[in-house]
């Protein structure tokens, strides 16, 4: 065979043809409406594990500086605007404010559905680190749902 028809052959195909780039799409579109829906429920998933997370790690924080300050600490929960505030502890990064959480902002999304402490919707912590009232927090985003007690005797917070 001459040399100029290997070189014509070899030249003749340089890439993909169209038909094999619409295949391709059509894999890679098949495969992501497999996947996204998975995804999106292992985000709601980790929102509200990591929302009824640092509930609880406030609520013991809120423990543990009435035992250190000797003195009461409220946790308040405001279930319409899905925020919780704790009444004498001060802001990290504005410490003219007293600390405050809304759960429907960025990282955690996720809604208050309800918090009952013996029918208040606030637990206060005496000077020795015991709860007023035992009671629960539930949260949720999407169909994913947690719930933070706060237990009546001990005052131990755990996230089931």
């Amino acid at each position: 065979m001459p040399l100029s028809n290997l070189r014509a052959r070899r030249t003749t195909r340089r890439g993909y043809s169209f038909l094999d780039l619409v295949i391709t799409v059509m894999i890679l579109g098949i495969l992501a409406s497999v996947a996204a829906p998975r995804f999106f429920d292992a985000i709601r998933r980790l929102r509200v594990r990591s929302a009824a997370q640092r509930v609880a790690l406030d609520l013991k924080y809120a423990r543990r500086q009435a035992k250190m300050t000797n003195a009461a600490e409220t946790v308040s929960f405001d279930v319409p605007s899905h925020r919780y505030a704790l009444t004498t502890a001060r802001d990290l990064n504005r410490r003219s404010q007293i600390y405050s959480v809304r759960l429907t902002d960025y990282p955690y999304e996720t809604s208050l559905i309800s918090a009952n402490f013996d029918g208040a919707t606030a637990v206060t912590f005496n000077a020795f680190g015991a709860p007023d009232h035992g009671g629960q927090v539930i949260l949720r985003s999407g169909a994913y749902q947690k719930t933070v007690v706060v237990e009546p005797v001990s005052g131990d917070v755990t996230v089931q």
